[in-house]
């Protein structure tokens, strides 16, 4: 099943960079499910590691849902409205996400800690490791990734159209 997860979680990574040259196909609505689907498909992993394989989420894992986890439900809201602001949000808090999940990605492969972990589980910790390069953090820096830019390119597509 975590070989599943790992191989799933490649696909926001091969979206986010095929994204660019899908200008004509990409939507505004389009986006909005994009970004709810992969959020809730991150949602339903970082649970299923937790609560079913019992892997302890650190710190930083808990500051990733944190900014993860409402962007599943700002984009369901945003797809219901027909709310195209929900791109902003989503930009903002993966903005947010990013940094997390990029410096967590970082320690995951030995870089320095700046700042300390904690007790409940360690940053550095390696549950996962496929393909030589997928790890839990990597997972999330690979949705966290796909949203930003995703909700980048819908907000500029957004506020090119009330120009």
């Amino acid at each position: 099943m975590v070989k599943i997860i790992s191989i799933l979680s490649l696909l926001p990574l091969v979206f986010a960079l095929l994204l660019p040259f899908l200008k004509n196909k990409f939507s505004k609505q389009s986006a909005l499910w994009a970004t709810f689907i992969f959020s809730f498909g991150a949602i339903i992993g970082s649970l299923y590691f937790s609560s079913v394989l019992h892997y302890p989420p650190c710190v930083l894992c808990w500051w990733a849902r944190i900014f993860l986890y409402p962007t599943a439900v700002i984009s369901l809201i945003g797809i219901i409205r027909k709310d195209f602001s929900a791109h902003v949000y989503n930009l903002f808090l993966s903005g947010l996400a990013l940094v997390v999940t990029g410096y967590h990605t970082y320690i995951t492969f030995g870089g320095n800690e700046l700042i300390s972990c904690g007790t409940t589980g360690s940053c550095s910790a390696r549950y996962v490791m496929e393909f030589g390069f997928v790890t839990i953090p990597t997972m999330a820096l690979f949705v966290t990734l796909f949203i930003f830019i995703n909700s980048f390119l819908a907000y500029r597509k957004n506020s090119s159209a009330s120009i």
